[in-house]
């Protein structure tokens, strides 16, 4: 992915573009891109990041749907770690943008470079209705990364409840083994809880345990 810095009189209108973005401010946000439509697709030199994810994480949505016509095809609109703005979408737990960006192009079975998909991202996430949303368009539930993790394997990774319980009524496959030769019952009773068959969680005593290094992930990231 190669980045273009930007001339210092864009960069100004760059970084307001950005700061609208965040803050939602739509007025702003028209403003700017109607006198500069291309930088609604510019990335950040620094962290790859265009001004319509940082809307979408915000959850600014009149922000991203102005944007939304000015980035060209998505899918190449992506960040450091190979993020597209749908999977931010669907990290979000935005379905109508997610919905819109389908629409424009975007690959429901695109990887980042971890190899983790829209689906393992709603799992990762907790986000019951993107699973069932992105099943639907058809999304693979037991669609595997780098490491061979599911969708379903992440979840449990996770304590994502929700996410296990959607899973399962998508009929997910809680057989299959990961890199490791673990499956999804490996990971839920290796964090002191058993996954019944309806999808359920049932603790131990002592409850969920997390290793004292590990640290929950707030965006796209490798899990």
């Amino acid at each position: 992915m190669t980045l273009v810095y930007l001339p210092e009189t864009d960069r100004e209108d760059f970084n307001d573009l950005v700061w609208a973005a965040t803050r939602g401010n739509i007025e702003k946000t028209i403003e700017i891109t109607s006198a500069k439509p291309e930088l609604a697709a510019h990335r950040d030199a620094q962290t790859g990041i265009a001004p319509i994810i940082y809307s979408i994480i915000h959850g600014h949505t009149d922000c991203t749907h102005r944007m939304l016509p000015l980035i060209g095809h998505p899918d190449l609109l992506l960040d450091m770690e190979g993020n597209s703005p749908f999977m931010w979408a669907v990290s979000m737990g935005d379905i109508p943008t997610a919905r819109i960006l389908l629409a424009l192009g975007s690959d429901i079975h695109k990887t980042n470079k971890y190899g983790r998909d829209a689906m393992m991202e709603a799992a990762r996430r907790n986000r019951g209705e993107m699973i069932d949303f992105l099943a639907g368009m058809g999304a693979d539930v037991n669609t595997q990364d780098n490491k061979g993790r599911t969708p379903l394997m992440i979840a449990a990774k996770r304590f994502s409840e929700v996410a296990i319980k959607h899973l399962y009524v998508l009929k997910a496959d809680a057989t299959i083994t990961d890199a490791d030769g673990e499956t999804v019952h490996d990971k839920a009773h290796s964090r002191g809880y058993t996954i019944t068959k309806n999808g359920s969680t049932v603790y131990n005593m002592l409850g969920p345990v997390r290793p004292e290094n590990e640290t929950r992930e707030t965006a796209p990231a490798p899990g």
